[in-house]
């Protein structure tokens, strides 16, 4: 707690007439964001080992606001910094205890509207004349202020940071020791300031609420397998000595994971008297799939649908941008993404980000992990290279946080060699689909006799084919729409989500009614997607990968035996499409064992993923992100998914497409006018897809070229100097020629010389 003698000071030391934002006054803001800070400290159970950085951090991380330029800016005037200057305000706050302290809660308001910056850099920022002139201005500001002591205190901090330099062999530990107490409270400190200044001014947690068990018709032996398997896992769980750490629930695809990961984490945070579950997936649309089935067991109420595309009401209708949430904790979560309620639903990179992204607003989220059950839903969608590195983040975090890491999947990727089995060792108890690899060297165009070979009805039955590119998925549409016939639908990356949606919805609905119906994808229906065909194709890619698709073969075992075609298909110009998305060691090694198992049977997956992932390990290069960390690199940031290629918003008209891009011009960048814009970001992003700006170009070249003899040159808008583009109604249509296809989305209008990653 922050001692009345200090909020007394700061009371009388700062003008009441001082603002932090336009109408707030400062001093009610320090104090505000104080109390704050101090709630969440004890929601968290982090009041012991944080108190000393976070609250002086809070009370004083907006005092240099106090400047004359600064008030002025707030009613128009040019912009001042104020975060720099502030740092030292704590320091007196934070002379009585270790000089660690004094750095971590200084550096922590210094960087609260920015990123964390490298520890070299830190040191350089330290050492400057300027920067320590600073705090010469800022006894000028605030004289009333304590600052006796002070300039020792920040020489004893630079001192700290020159003694304290990694690559002169000081202890790894250490230096990521302060990484986590710095993260941990910048993480605590931006939460309460971004609370604060959107109108928050009391805490309101909601507690973790009982988990309603919902009923499932049992239609035979495997729905009861089923059953009996998640009884199994609640029955470790119940009988283990449950505390902080790494688990894993190792269970076949089929076997109603999503139902068995959220009872188990909600028996392991009851049992350990936690209340937060945050599960994470790889996909959005996955993520939404599973937030309605939490939000059945939970209620509506408890549970927060995380992702870049949730602001969006739940039909997808229009008008959503004008449904301005109004209650403060709502705007947190749509200004700022703040997980605050108990259980948040979200994807694998806004997690990814929470831990490493060094942004201050990215960090918001990172205390959360604090005594929290975490369930990573198919981890093995990480990059490979990622894994080892992960696995000793997730058990630092653990160690620290007392957080437990629940790692599910069907292939379970070994990231922590210590992690405990939750799930009973078993398998489905009827074989749904065997596995038949054809060969390499294909084209797009012998898809239908490759399918042929093996599947003679293959058009009489329901299949699935997965592509690795968005080219080759629309390529493969135009072969085999004529053998497949009506219900064929496409799934890829050059689609709008809206399109998206209604193309899941409408294949669900002919697999629920038992009709006939095939799907060319990407790969983002392997992980999760809770679709059932009686056969699957599947351009190489990772082993894994190919055991996710094969998923979606024969799921529930309701059918004939399934089959799953493995080849490898090669572009125009004879180049794999894996290629382009994988790299070259996954791929030899997933063709290696393609050639010496050909052909096997669901049963045996287990033991041949384990075996793969053994000699993956052994070949692959681990990334170094834990080890930058303990290098005092704590800016350096890898992207959980890297996109190679600088690509562009694609707008397909919808009719309000012009209305909505108007809205957002005219909306002048404020934290008054942040979340209008983020829900018109929201809803417009429901009518676009990303593409390549070169690609995009040649698709306009092209129309003009074909204008001259009487097409339409607005089939494709340029706006502004290639910032994005409209595909117009005249763009919209069935044929192959028209810019966006209503079944298969964009058709770039050139000849495919360079493929695009997906």
């Amino acid at each position: 707690m922050l001692p009345d003698a200090w909020k007394t000071l700061l009371l009388g030391s700062l003008n009441g007439d001082l603002e932090s934002h336009p109408g707030h006054r400062l001093t009610d803001h320090l104090l505000e964001s104080c109390r704050l800070a101090e709630a969440l400290l004890k929601q968290h159970s982090l009041g012991t080992r944080y108190e000393k950085t976070v609250v002086p951090a809070a009370v004083t991380h907006d005092a240099a606001k106090a400047q004359k330029a600064f008030q002025e800016h707030l009613h128009g005037g040019k912009g001042v910094e104020h975060a720099a200057p502030s740092a030292f305000f704590s320091l007196p706050l934070t002379k009585d205890g270790e000089i660690s302290d004094a750095f971590i809660t200084a550096e922590a308001v210094r960087r609260h509207h920015t990123h964390l910056q490298n520890w070299n850099d830190i040191k350089t920022v330290w050492a400057k004349d300027g920067f320590m002139k600073w705090l010469s201005e800022m006894r000028l500001l605030i004289p009333d202020w304590e600052w006796e002591g002070c300039d020792a205190i920040a020489e004893d901090i630079r001192d700290f940071l020159f003694d304290n330099v990694p690559e002169d062999g000081v202890n790894e530990a250490e230096i990521a020791g302060y990484w986590f107490r710095l993260r941990t409270t910048l993480s605590l400190l931006v939460a309460a300031d971004r609370m604060n200044a959107v109108g928050i001014t009391y805490t309101e947690f909601q507690p973790l609420p009982d988990f309603q068990e919902k009923s499932f018709i049992v239609r035979g032996r495997v729905d009861l397998w089923r059953g009996e398997t998640a009884k199994e896992c609640f029955k470790n769980i119940k009988s283990l000595d449950m505390t902080e750490g790494i688990y894993t629930l190792t269970l076949p695809t089929g076997a109603g994971k999503t139902n068995i990961g959220l009872r188990s984490a909600h028996m392991i945070a009851k049992k350990l008297g936690y209340e937060t579950i945050i599960y994470a997936l790889p996909f959005i649309s996955v993520v939404e799939q599973n937030a309605d089935f939490a939000r059945e067991v939970f209620g509506e109420d408890y549970v927060q649908e995380d992702h870049s595309l949730a602001l969006i009401s739940k039909d997808g209708r229009e008008g959503a941008a004008e449904k301005i949430q109004e209650k403060p904790w709502k705007r947190l979560s749509t200004l700022f993404r703040y997980w605050n309620s108990p259980v948040i639903t979200t994807t694998m990179v806004q997690l990814w980000d929470a831990i490493y992204n060094p942004k201050a607003t990215a960090s918001m989220d990172f205390h959360r992990l604090s005594r929290a059950v975490v369930v990573l839903d198919e981890p093995q969608g990480i990059d490979s290279r990622h894994w080892y590195e992960f696995g000793k983040t997730l058990s630092y975090i653990s160690k620290n946080f007392g957080t437990v890491f629940v790692l599910m999947t069907a292939t379970q990727p070994v990231m922590v060699q210590e992690a405990k089995e939750l799930a009973p060792k078993t398998a489905f108890p009827v074989s749904r689909h065997g596995y038949k690899f054809i060969g390499g060297g294909y084209q797009l165009s012998e898809l239908p006799e490759l399918l042929r070979g093996d599947r003679v009805d293959f058009a009489e039955k329901s299949g699935m084919v997965v592509l690795n590119t968005r080219r080759a998925a629309l390529d493969a549409y135009r072969v085999l729409r004529e053998f497949l016939g009506e219900n064929t639908y496409v799934l890829s990356g050059w689609m709008t989500s809206e399109h998206k949606r209604r193309v899941i919805k409408k294949i669900a609905s002919h697999i629920k009614a038992g009709e006939l119906c095939h799907l060319i994808a990407t790969q983002t229906v392997e992980a999760g997607v809770d679709l059932d065909f009686e056969w699957v194709f599947r351009d190489v890619g990772p082993l894994d990968s190919i055991i996710q698709a094969a998923g979606r073969c024969n799921r529930s075992g309701l059918h004939e035996r399934g089959l799953v075609m493995i080849a490898e298909l090669n572009n125009s110009s004879g180049k794999p499409y894996a290629s382009m998305v994988y790299d070259s060691v996954t791929l030899d090694t997933t063709k290696e064992f393609l050639h010496k198992y050909p052909e096997f049977d669901d049963g045996e997956v287990t033991a041949i993923v384990e075996e793969y992932y053994d000699e993956l390990t052994s070949k692959i290069k681990n990334n170094s992100m834990w080890k930058r960390i303990e290098e005092g690199e704590w800016e350096d940031f890898t992207p959980l998914f890297k996109n190679e290629r600088e690509e562009v918003p694609v707008y397909v008209d919808n009719g309000r497409i012009d209305t909505l891009l108007a809205e957002l011009r005219d909306l002048k960048p404020s934290l008054e006018n942040r979340e209008k814009i983020k829900s018109l970001r929201n809803e417009l992003s429901q009518y676009s897809f990303g593409a390549d700006r070169k690609l995009m170009n040649k698709c306009r070249e092209s129309i003009v070229e074909t204008s001259i003899i009487g097409g339409s040159q607005t089939k494709i808008e340029e706006i502004g100097d290639m910032e994005y583009y409209i595909i117009r109604r005249d763009g919209i249509g069935e044929s192959d020629t028209s810019v966006y296809h209503t079944a298969a989305g964009f058709q770039p209008q050139d000849e495919p010389a360079c493929d695009d990653i997906w």
